[in-house]
């Protein structure tokens, strides 16, 4: 933990990319939510 600590210029470059990997994560689990409610209610019509 002390030596991620030391070395910020580092850890930043890769939290961002972290980051990123994550919304876009979470965007595309969200769209596939989306779209399976609406072949849900596709289905009931």
């Amino acid at each position: 933990m002390t030596g991620l600590a030391r070395q910020p210029s580092i850890n930043k470059p890769a939290k961002q990319l972290a980051v990123k990997r994550l919304i876009r994560y979470l965007q595309e689990a969200t769209n596939m939510i989306l779209n399976l409610k609406i072949d849900q209610q596709r289905q009931r019509i």
